[in-house]
């Protein structure tokens, strides 16, 4: 990332930056000069020879993260140090760039749902602009070939999404995607899902839902039950984390037994079609409509993807809580032991608890920005076969989610006890915003 700043503005960007990176990676930034440059770098921790490194060319701050040998690096401080270096482009974006994913895939750890189309990564063009007190993001991206994207009819069920919200999803045209993600394609769906809805309400952070339209929807559910109790046997047998079943007189299926949730599977049958729903906990009683101002945002758009709209200062707050949730479902203490003393290793310290999670610098400025942060919007629109557009309105250019997840990533301490290996088995408000599945 290179970014044009004044002298007074670079001294900033360098001491706070250097500063987070110190705390969160508990090392102290190293200095480095290259090619007539300035500036330090810092080692990434677990992650071998990577590094982050910010560099001063006068008038221009690159910021990199990557290996600590890198020719894209090399190529990029040579191009903007010096006199040779690009003149800051006369536009209203104050942010603007491209971005090779294919390189960018080389250099990070994409998680393995995340992979590239069948005829390789798309072209990324990026804009940011600010307007009384908000930000406009617009990302562009051309796929080598027409991208293959069912836009079937929006399948709104009015019915089962309620207020009082605080977050709406929806998206469609996925179904074929989903086909090549090796977990979700051992799943027993036939067909796949084309559109998703997820929503949450106010009233706790585990109201939180998903839902997709399918048919013999009570059949769906049943052996999808039987899908999950095989993905869950490492936490509820080793681990004694409850149990999951059928219960006939819910006409559901319930994970019971996990802290403050109750997970569940429920087959949906209402005006706009048959459903499976996914939550974790129950919705509001007696809840007001599903509101028509999000309903006109999403019918009738057939360029229209996705989208999602959320008050992100509740829906933050929510996202920390359900995080934490995951770490405690999802960390076993004992078995990181025995792996540690299998290799030979040093006896892994226990997770940081939430006092030092909250005392840390990211923390302590997700807490004072969160009261000024509103209503996101976001966009995804097909402009044409080869060509996705995605279009954000928003605060501070980020959603809840991603709030979290930057502050999980700037303090990779935290994030490093989110999953034990037992988890990758598969055990064989304003708004402007159980064999028994089988005999059953």
């Amino acid at each position: 990332l290179a970014v044009h700043l004044s002298d007074e503005r670079a001294d900033q960007w360098d001491r706070t930056l250097r500063e987070v990176l110190e705390a969160g990676q508990e090392a102290s930034a190293l200095s480095v000069t290259d090619r007539g440059a300035g500036g330090w770098e810092i080692k990434l921790e677990g992650g071998g020879t990577r590094v982050f490194r910010f560099m001063d060319t006068g008038g221009w701050c690159l910021l990199y993260q990557g290996p600590d040998q890198w020719p894209v690096y090399d190529r990029a401080v040579a191009q903007w140090s010096g006199t040779s270096a690009p003149k800051p482009a006369q536009t209203k974006r104050f942010l603007s760039g491209e971005m090779d994913l294919g390189l960018l895939a080389q250099a990070v750890d994409f998680p393995k749902w995340l992979r590239a189309p069948s005829a390789g990564w798309p072209e990324v063009r990026f804009g940011v602009t600010a307007k009384q007190g908000r930000l406009g993001t617009t990302i562009d991206l051309k796929f080598p070939e027409s991208m293959e994207l069912e836009m079937s009819s929006w399948q709104i069920p009015t019915d089962t999404i309620n207020d009082p919200l605080i977050s709406f999803r929806a998206g469609r045209g996925f179904s074929q995607y989903l086909k090549g993600i090796p977990a979700v394609s051992e799943l027993s769906l036939d067909p796949f899902p084309n559109q998703m809805f997820t929503w949450a309400q106010a009233d706790t952070p585990f109201q939180s839902y998903a839902i997709f339209p399918s048919t013999n929807v009570t059949e769906v559910v049943k052996m999808l039950t039987k899908d999950v109790k095989r993905i869950a046997r490492p936490y509820t047998e080793k681990r004694r984390l409850g149990n999951i079943a059928w219960r006939s007189e819910r006409g559901e299926a319930q994970w019971r037994g996990l802290p403050f949730v109750v997970p569940f599977l429920r087959p949906v049958d209402e005006p706009a079609g048959q459903f499976v729903q996914i939550g974790m906990f129950p919705s509001v009683p007696d809840a007001d409509p599903f509101p028509g101002g999000l309903l006109s945002e999403v019918q009738g758009r057939e360029e229209l993807v996705y989208y999602s709209w959320e008050i992100t200062e509740k829906r933050l707050k929510h996202w920390r809580a359900l995080m934490q949730l995951r770490d405690l479902i999802l960390f076993d203490p004992q078995e990181r032991i025995e792996q540690a003393k299998s290799s030979g290793k040093k006896e892994p310290a226990p997770p940081p608890r939430a006092p030092a999670l909250k005392a840390s610098g990211a923390n302590q400025w997700i807490d004072a920005i969160a009261s000024h942060l509103g209503n996101t919007v976001t966009e995804v629109r097909r402009v044409s076969p080869d060509q996705l557009r995605i279009v954000r309105n928003s605060h501070i250019g980020f959603t809840g989610l991603e709030l979290v997840q930057l502050v999980r990533w700037l303090n990779p301490r935290f994030a490093s006890y989110s999953e034990s290996k037992g988890s990758e088995s598969n055990g064989s408000g304003d708004r402007a915003e159980d064999e028994k599945t089988a005999k059953e």
